[in-house]
């Protein structure tokens, strides 16, 4: 049996079975647990362009999250809820939700910006 570099770094009776030192990996198991707790449909985060770099929920919905973060135009339409994270690096995107409390979103950004390591 092969020991992988993850195995190798952790202790033989880790319980952890997935490591915290890919970025990715815990920015989308962070958005999934917030948006299982917060039970929106859909939780994207974006580049300064819209393009997805992680999401939880339905791919769609997460690429059209993204796609909408950045843009300046009025969303009547497409309720949003949506914050910049750093100085523009990033956007937070989720649908206008009465079960995202203030409290919960203030939550799900400052997460984020710690995992991305991002001063807010």
């Amino acid at each position: 049996m092969m020991v992988t570099e993850t195995q190798a770094t952790h202790a033989p009776n880790e319980r952890r079975r997935d490591p915290r030192d890919d970025i990715l990996y815990g920015l989308c198991r962070w958005l999934e647990a917030s948006r299982r707790r917060s039970g929106t449909t859909a939780i994207a985060v974006a580049d300064e362009f819209g393009c997805l770099v992680a999401g939880a929920g339905a791919a769609r919905s997460c690429e059209e999250l993204a796609a909408h973060g950045p843009l300046t135009l009025d969303f009547e339409s497409v309720p949003l809820t949506r914050a910049v994270l750093g100085q523009g690096a990033a956007w937070l995107c989720a649908p206008a939700s009465p079960s995202l409390t203030e409290e919960g979103w203030s939550k799900l950004k400052a997460g984020c910006a710690r995992i991305l390591g991002i001063d807010e």
